[in-house]
């Protein structure tokens, strides 16, 4: 007898049952996005729309500051409205700008590529490695003109790149900036330091998709005694982002704890989409798609959002340690369907922010059957080069498969989740022929 398909074990299973008896509703799906915001970043938006205080916000300011100091052993740091603002002000206080160049892997954001030319700078693309997703350090020195001025070495998904003590020793041979993008690793270490403190300066961000989350936000943090003023001036000259943009802010954060966060989220969703929906923030904003300018890449982060930054990083360890621990989980997951997992050196401590896996290109296309299958929602990041938009880099072989094979999954689980134990007694899962 031939064996069952995959979707016929799952429909037997409870989460099917729910269905049948009309509850369906409360079947959700493990969150991507927002799934660190608790009840208390809730109350301090609220406070921040109702009851602001200059002073206290100062204040606060002024904590978060030596928080993060404390937090990555660093002596300078500066607060913008993005992750993406953070690199606009990283190549500003690098002083790059009309015809430099910036090595990037060739598996990326749209939002990295618009951080550099909005400054002027030229993205170059470097092929990646598909042990770790990071940049293939033997890809490098084809990359290199006589413009180029910088390495960004990307830490996808959290974890150290394979390649990052090459990629460290290339670009000091070649007298080149480092910049590491840190989006996915904030409190990631390797060698016992921090990343976002091995190369020259770091950036930082708080999207709703990362390791803390405000929304919108970012910081870029440097040891330099050169670089160190310039980004600190950088931050007093740009731009406080407006009060409107940052009351739709907390109004969005509020709306994506509601309906994706709160244990009530069943009940909570539809009444924070009738009260908020019309309030809320794009993840990107139109402009962004077409590479047009957008205003957020100038902005500095506002003192009102401080407490919230303040009491997301101070989450980050105990937040970490449930993320270690569940990557373990979907490591035994996939040895179990014979799938490769990523590879870490044993010297470094990823944050895991999401866990990577390549699967046949169809169950990425439409990953529907495993989202079913393990009661989580799939991520497709990345899509391409320069995701969300199309890009095919014919000298980036890697990049391309990974953009078509590459799935990722959640990582900050409930305690009762048992998605991996439910899928294991079912069987192997079933990739397309």
């Amino acid at each position: 007898m031939a064996p069952k398909h995959p979707m016929e074990r799952l429909k037997k299973s409870p989460l099917f049952s729910l269905e049948k008896r009309g509850l369906k509703w409360l079947r959700r799906p493990v969150p991507l996005l927002s799934a660190t915001l608790t009840l208390r970043d809730v109350g301090l938006a609220l406070r921040e729309m109702w009851l602001p205080s200059v002073t206290r916000q100062k204040k606060e300011m002024a904590r978060l500051t030596q928080r993060v100091k404390e937090f990555l052993g660093v002596t300078h740091v500066g607060f913008y409205m993005g992750g993406r603002a953070s690199l606009c002000a990283v190549m500003r206080t690098l002083e790059l700008g009309p015809g430099d160049e910036v090595l990037i892997p060739a598996f990326t954001c749209q939002c990295v590529v618009n951080g550099l030319r909005y400054e002027g700078v030229n993205p170059v693309y470097v092929d990646i490695e598909l042990e770790s997703y990071g940049m293939d350090a033997s890809k490098v020195e084809a990359a290199v003109t006589d413009r180029t001025r910088a390495l960004l070495i990307q830490h996808t998904f959290g974890l150290p790149g394979r390649d990052l003590q090459a990629l460290l020793d290339f670009a000091r041979k070649k007298g080149l900036y480092i910049i590491e993008d840190c989006a996915h690793a904030t409190g990631g270490m390797w060698r016992g330091k921090p990343l976002g403190t091995l190369g020259d300066i770091g950036f930082f961000s708080s999207e709703r998709s990362k390791i803390i989350n405000t929304i919108h936000g970012g910081f870029v943090v440097t040891n330099s005694n050169v670089l160190g003023p310039r980004l600190e001036e950088d931050q007093r000259r740009a731009l406080e982002a407006p009060y409107d943009f940052v009351d739709r802010l907390f109004r969005t954060l509020i709306h994506s704890y509601l309906t994706l966060t709160s244990p009530l989220a069943p009940v909570t969703a539809p009444l924070a989409q009738w009260h908020l929906g019309r309030h809320l923030l794009p993840q990107m904003h139109e402009a962004e798609y077409s590479g047009a300018p957008c205003p957020q890449y100038h902005w500095r982060m506002p003192d009102s959002m401080a407490s919230l930054m303040l009491n997301q990083v101070s989450a980050v360890e105990s937040q970490l340690s449930r993320r270690r621990d569940a990557a373990e989980k979907w490591r035994g997951w996939a040895l179990k369907h014979g799938f490769r997992p990523p590879v870490v050196s044993s010297d470094s401590e990823p944050t895991w922010l999401r866990f990577p896996l390549c699967m046949a290109p169809e169950v990425k296309a439409d990953p529907q059957e495993l989202e079913g299958l393990l009661g989580v929602t799939v991520g497709v990041w990345f899509q391409s080069a320069a995701h969300p938009l199309p890009l095919e880099l014919a000298h980036c072989p890697n990049g391309m498969k990974a953009s078509k094979c590459c799935i990722n999954l959640p990582t900050l689980l409930p305690q009762s989740f048992a998605g991996w134990r439910r899928s294991m007694e079912r069987g192997k899962f079933e990739q397309p022929l």
